[in-house]
């Protein structure tokens, strides 16, 4: 039963999740909210060609899932990662997936994992 987040979500085809960089995230009891550097495949409407020595474009956004329910959190508790310029960086969202007939997602990554109940998912570049 493997959906697609980006034919599931307006706003985010054309987007490749597990290669954004999540820089830090906010929580709520309905939903929780990604900063990222979001990495975007042609065919997107802001893609331009990458900069030397990166695979992708990229832009900075806010993803918000949203949802009626409580988020069930986890959070790994791993220190953030320092990339080429010294910024700090949690890693990727390396999954986002439907996992059941309830229609509960799971988002996974270094920074920990959350369940979501029929999320509703925004992604709002700077």
């Amino acid at each position: 039963m493997t959906v697609d987040y980006a034919e599931a979500f307006d706003g985010l085809g054309n987007v490749f999740l597990e290669d954004s960089w999540v820089l830090e995230y906010a929580l709520s009891r309905n939903g929780l909210a990604f900063r990222i550097e979001v990495a975007l495949l042609p065919g997107h409407a802001l893609f331009q060609s990458p900069r030397p020595g990166e695979q992708h474009w990229y832009r900075a956004a806010w993803m918000r899932v949203l949802s009626s329910e409580p988020v069930q959190l986890e959070l790994s508790g791993a220190l953030p990662a320092h990339d080429a310029k010294g910024e700090s960086d949690l890693g990727h969202i390396d999954v986002f997936a439907k996992f059941d007939d309830a229609d509960r997602w799971v988002l996974e990554g270094d920074w920990g994992r959350a369940i979501v109940c029929r999320p509703c998912v925004s992604l709002e570049f700077d």
